[in-house]
């Protein structure tokens, strides 16, 4: 008998070989880090999560789960960095670990039925995931959650870290995803092609690479770029820069229509260069409009993925690079824009500098670059399909910011979507709105005159440091306001549009005080910049539970609190004071008053430039304003300009969109707020009607049947024919009317005709005193519609009280009688109105719509008895649930947009059908 073979290592020094291995395979993939993550490594702190990356996805189907954790393995088995972990130190490394099972996380909320619990499960499920730290020393940097909504419904979260991994890679590990859970699943086992390097390669030939001469040149070329005394961008921001540097941040999306995309991929074409270029230009333009600085550093991602061995791995290989421009040096766009693009290809030949090489250089050391960021992302597009699934992206809410302001434009089908990410610490929602609407307005504006000057500052930082960077002390304002020896308590407030209000609380209610008194006594004792632009008196302070001021139960002002009397010389000089009214939410100007000492600030001012530009066609700075600031001097300025009065009733608003566009009577904001909810294919215009008796006492028409005429004409610029879809608010609908009746005697098509809170007659006055309506309404509505009526009840009662004295003065001689331009507007407006409704040929056959507020309480077309014997196909009548002053306020607006949006989109479909 032979004997059996023994066995040559004992279990124990085989687990110990084993170990042995494993260290030796570690130590030969340990690593220093990349240059790309060292400028990482020093931002962040071990548990930071302002690096954290992700994706969401919602499946509908039935899932293998064992499945998609072994194709997950599969792709952490091929890419070694996301199985590395980092070690601190003064250098620190990277090694890579062996692979290890992988698990995902499984979560059931299956058994929640409620719709609402199901939104907020996903959304805290896709925070908690998002927010939570990695151990960067010792754990693997990608984490992948399965949140189970049902049987066949699933959400999938995918959460990596920035240092592992960049905006390419994701749509890597997307793509690889797909590919190994079809794999898997169907048993066909077609490997991928091999990986021809690992991240850790990449990182030592990155180190030998960037050495000697091949360094020496590259910092040559860079010192030279960026010599000199090199400014900061200073943004003009809505507070204060912090003490701390903060990351907190918040972004806002815009889109620009294929209509628009395609306009500047052929003026790129034209000019030579890429649509990376000008959109770059385009922003660096807006900066240089908003900060006045002439010295211009954009940073620009990189992909540092100039190798094609790299095109197929994960990890971070992004450079940032600033792009300085001196904008003073180009006397038009077209030679800045060609300039540029020779900087940027020579960037391209030096992109191979790091970022953090280029902060030691001397004259940068104090200079803080991370201000503005400019990127057009290339990378390819999450395409992520699992085989027998319905797969739908969603966003992950990622409230952070690096960057001051970023601006990051992704090509999404035939649109490019501008997304602008910001530090909410620096600026406010509705400031960084602006921006990208300035932005797109630019950029149309920018193609479309290649050759414009570039004379913008240099629709002076004195008064932007005044408004937005000094730190006002509301507090100081209202204790010099209580030295009024007629004030008892007084209120400051700063309003979303960025105007000092002021509330005040007189020590005897009778007692009258005028805003231009109050205004002359602050003056003097306070700057400029700190004077209220309004005054409004209260009974007494509203107060909280705790005695404390409730500062949102304040009054809404109406920015027209100080006495003025209008004496505007002319039609340019009545022209710009419209056009500061409505940027400045405050009515009437006088041609004599100071833009600034209004309330007016850098933000606004460069909103009243473009207003400016678009409606005289002209190139103005900044500068213009601040030594020409009130309406009769900025007029001189246009007139030694060679402009002239060119008033336009039409207003473009929406100018993108293939549907038939839609003409808006009412106020620009209201269409502003309309357009939003009327989708980005909506062409809409809007027609300023709204101050008629000003166009007929100023000799801009003399008959309301004139401006109806010249609105038409303007109309007819934009849309030569029918079929035409018109839409008024409220009183404007007289224009609108009369426009309409032109309309029928030139034999044009009406597709629609939607009136919006429009009171047609008595009726209303009937149906709002019954007690019936009062309580339909209450029961809708709540509680607040007990305060709505109240407010305005106690005005009128006050009002009453005043008419009388008045009347009483009048008949005793002590005071002459006199109609205010409102009560003409009226009279006017009615008295038309009613003789217009005794004609039988100016209405459109079909499709008229009434959308009403409910608190009106008109449901059916009965209601509208003058109406109704003058349309033969019966009216449509929605209804709207809130009041009449907030139709254009979130909700109502959105029910509104909604509303109309379905009307429109069947005339298109009727429209195509014919």
């Amino acid at each position: 008998m032979s004997e059996k073979p023994t066995k040559i290592f004992s279990e124990d020094k085989r687990a110990m070989l084993a170990q042995l291995l494993q260290k030796e395979v570690a130590k030969s993939k340990t690593s220093p880090l990349s240059f790309a993550q060292q400028r990482l490594w020093h931002l962040i702190s071990q548990n930071s999560t302002l690096y954290n990356m992700g994706m969401a996805f919602r499946l509908y189907g039935t899932l293998d789960i064992a499945i998609l954790e072994k194709s997950c393995q599969a792709i952490i088995q091929r890419h070694e960095i996301l199985r590395t972990t980092f070690t601190d130190g003064e250098q620190p490394l990277q090694t890579v670990q062996p692979p290890l099972p992988f698990k995902i996380k499984v979560l059931d909320s299956s058994k929640e039925s409620n719709g609402q619990q199901i939104v907020a499960t996903i959304n805290n499920s896709l925070i908690k995931e998002i927010e939570q730290p990695f151990q960067l020393t010792q754990e693997s940097l990608l984490r992948v959650t399965l949140l189970k909504l049902a049987e066949t419904e699933q959400l999938l979260i995918i959460v990596t870290h920035h240092i592992v991994c960049d905006g390419w890679s994701l749509g890597i590990f997307c793509r690889e995803l797909s590919e190994y859970y079809a794999t898997f699943l169907t048993g066909n086992l077609t490997a991928l092609a091999p990986l021809p390097i690992q991240y850790s390669d990449f990182v030592r030939w990155q180190h030998q690479h960037l050495q000697g001469e091949r360094l020496q040149s590259h910092l040559a070329y860079w010192q030279s770029y960026l010599q000199g005394d090199l400014l900061a961008l200073l943004l003009p921001t809505d507070r204060p820069q912090p003490l701390r540097q903060t990351y907190q941040g918040q972004h806002a999306y815009r889109s620009i229509s294929p209509y628009l995309v395609e306009k500047c991929k052929l003026f790129c074409q034209q000019q030579n260069v890429t649509l990376f270029m000008m959109l770059l230009a385009t922003f660096k333009i807006l900066l240089y409009r908003y900060t006045g600085q002439e010295q211009i550093i954009v940073c620009v991602p990189f992909s540092g993925r100039e190798k094609t061995e790299t095109e197929g791995l994960i990890g971070y290989f992004n450079n940032i690079l600033p792009i300085y421009s001196n904008l003073s040096h180009y006397p038009n766009f077209q030679t800045f824009l060609n300039h540029l693009r020779e900087t940027v290809l020579a960037i391209y030949q030096h992109q191979e500098l790091p970022y953090q090489k280029i902060l030691e250089f001397p004259n940068l050391t104090h200079v803080p670059l991370n201000r503005a960021l400019f990127a057009l992302q290339n990378v390819p597009q999450q395409s992520f399909e699992l085989r027998g699934m319905s797969i739908e992206s969603m966003e992950i809410p990622k409230e952070t910011a690096d960057f001051e302001l970023s601006l990051s434009i992704v090509p999404v089908a035939e649109h490019l979507q501008i997304t602008l990410r910001y530090k909410t610490a620096l600026f406010e929602p509705t400031t960084v709105a602006q921006i990208l609407e300035h932005y797109q307005c630019l950029l149309e504006r920018l193609i479309a005159t290649p050759t414009q000057p570039l004379s913008f500052s240099t629709h002076c930082l004195d008064y932007q440091s005044s408004f937005n960077k000094a730190r006002i002390e509301l507090t100081e304002i209202e204790v010099v306001l209580c030295q009024h020896p007629e004030i008892q308590e007084a209120i400051v407030i700063v309003t979303e549009d960025k105007q000092l209000v002021a509330y005040f609380v007189p020590k005897m209610a009778t007692q009258i005080l005028s805003p231009n008194e109050l205004k002359d006594f602050l003056q003097g004792k306070l700057p400029n910049y700190m004077l209220p632009s309004s005054f409004i008196k209260l009974d007494a302070s509203p107060l909280l539970p705790n005695g404390r001021i409730n500062r949102y139960h304040l009054p809404i002002s109406e920015h027209n609190q100080l006495d003025y009397s209008p004496t505007i010389g002319d039609k340019l000089e009545f022209q710009l004071t419209k056009i500061w009214e409505k940027v400045l939410k405050i009515s009437p100007i006088r041609p004599q008053d100071n833009f600034f000492e209004l309330g007016g600030h850098s933000w606004l001012a460069v909103k009243l430039l473009y207003q400016i530009e678009a409606a005289f066609n002209v190139n103005l700075s900044l500068m213009t304003l601040f030594q020409s600031p009130t309406i009769r001097q900025f007029a001189d300025v246009l007139r030694e300009a060679g402009c002239h009065e060119s008033w336009r009733l039409l207003e473009v608003i929406q100018p993108q969109g293939a549907h038939i566009p839609v003409f808006f009577f009412g106020p620009s904001q209201f269409a502003q707020a309309l357009a939003t909810w009327l989708g980005p294919e909506q062409p809409l215009y809007g027609l300023r009607v709204s101050d008629f008796e000003y166009l007929l006492s100023r000799g801009i028409a003399s008959t309301v049947e004139e401006i109806a005429k010249r609105c038409l004409q303007e109309i007819q610029t934009v849309q030569a024919e029918g079929p035409y879809c018109i839409v008024s608010y409220h009183h404007h609908t007289l224009a609108a009317l009369n426009v309409v009746r032109q309309l029928h005697l030139q034999q044009q098509e009406i597709a629609l005709f939607a009136l919006l809170d429009a009171f047609v007659d008595d009726l209303r006055h009937k149906s709002y005193s019954r007690l019936r309506h009062h309580w339909c309404n209450f029961r809708e509505l709540g509680i607040t519609y007990l305060f709505y009526k109240l407010q305005p009840f106690f005005k009128r009662l006050i009002s009453v009280v005043y008419q009388s004295v008045l009347e009483l003065k009048i008949r005793l001689g002590l005071q002459q009688h006199a109609v205010t331009a409102e009560e003409v507007s009226n009279r006017l407006s009615i008295n038309t109105f009613y003789q217009m409704l005794g004609s039988e040929n100016f209405l459109p056959r079909d499709r008229i719509i009434f959308l009403l507020s409910s608190e009106w309480r008109f449901q059916k077309s009965t209601d509208f008895p003058k109406w109704e014997n003058l349309i033969s196909d019966g009216l449509k009548i929605g209804e709207i649930k809130g009041y009449h002053h907030r139709l254009f306020v979130e909700p109502q607006v959105k029910i509104l947009g909604n509303r109309l949006r379905e009307f429109l989109e069947q005339i298109e479909i009727e429209r195509r059908k014919n």
